[in-house]
């Protein structure tokens, strides 16, 4: 099975005018090889990262445009100058050209971590609502016609629990999105 995905990753690579663009990750590469040496800068211009690769200092400027839209660079301006580094979600170890796409995956992941985790602490928030409401009107003794406090009470813990959930689901993409490119490596280029 090893052999059929190293195979199908490096021999089945579409051509043409649909043709995958290999230039995110080796722009990305730049950044993470400096971020990787002993000067280490954390941030660096355009012309330094087009300096890294093949292609041009315009084209260069557009895919890190592109790249900061999807999230996976962040752009700082140095009066009219645009310096780049890695975002958070961002793997920081260095990409092989055969494993883009387990990168771009990898990016992608992180991402719906990040969604995730939000969307679970606002669930976790809304239970710990409904069981503050329930037992602040039971403790109270005021009553409310039409309510039964000890449903809105169990609502509100299983409402809590779906959102610890969604916070645990958070961490295993966040974690499966960390690891996926380190494990894609060892097991297909080893």
């Amino acid at each position: 099975m090893r052999e059929r995905l190293r195979e199908r990753l490096i021999t089945e690579i579409p051509e043409g005018p649909n043709e995958p663009d290999d230039t995110d990750e080796e722009i990305l590469n730049v950044i993470r090889e400096e971020l990787q040496s002993e000067t280490g800068l954390e941030y660096l211009t355009t012309g330094e990262i087009a300096e890294g690769i093949s292609i041009q200092s315009t084209q260069t400027g557009k895919r890190l445009n592109t790249l900061a839209e999807e999230g996976r660079v962040k752009r700082r301006r140095a009066g009219q100058t645009d310096m780049w580094t890695l975002a958070e979600n961002e793997t920081r170890t260095v990409v092989d050209p055969q494993l883009t796409e387990f990168a771009k995956t990898s990016s992608q992941l992180r991402e719906v971590a990040g969604g995730t985790l939000e969307m679970g602490k606002g669930v976790v928030a809304l239970g710990l609502v409904l069981m503050l409401l329930a037992l602040s009107n039971v403790v109270a003794g005021l009553p409310l016609l039409g309510f039964d406090w000890n449903l809105v009470l169990a609502v509100g813990y299983l409402v809590g629990m779906i959102g610890g959930l969604l916070v645990i689901a958070s961490g295993v993409f966040s974690l499966v999105g960390q690891y996926t490119p380190t494990v894609a490596k060892s097991l297909l280029l080893e």
